[in-house]
């Protein structure tokens, strides 16, 4: 694995974990994660998050459903370059 691919992990893992512990997410099934399968809080923290998602993409970076992990590092990227703008929810 090289360093890029180590990025797009990092970027998709950091968009899964926000996504999840901090949206309400498509349809709500984000916030429907939190309040009944909660393990321990565990879904509800960003930092207690990422390290479990980053397993499961780093293991999807050898299969076919890498494009998965791309997508999602982009959107992770955006999100981060937004945050960084200092741009508020509309």
């Amino acid at each position: 694995m090289q360093s890029f691919d180590l990025l797009i992990v990092a970027l998709a893992t950091f968009y899964a974990a926000y996504a999840i512990s901090s949206t309400d997410g498509p349809w709500r099934v984000f916030e429907w994660l939190r309040l009944h399968v909660p393990l321990g809080g565990l879904t509800k923290c960003l930092v207690c998050l990422s390290p479990w998602i980053a397993v499961l993409f780093y293991a999807l970076m050898f299969t076919p459903l890498y494009v998965t992990v791309d997508v999602l590092a982009i959107s992770g990227a955006s999100v981060l370059l937004w945050r960084y703008t200092g741009a508020n929810n509309v």
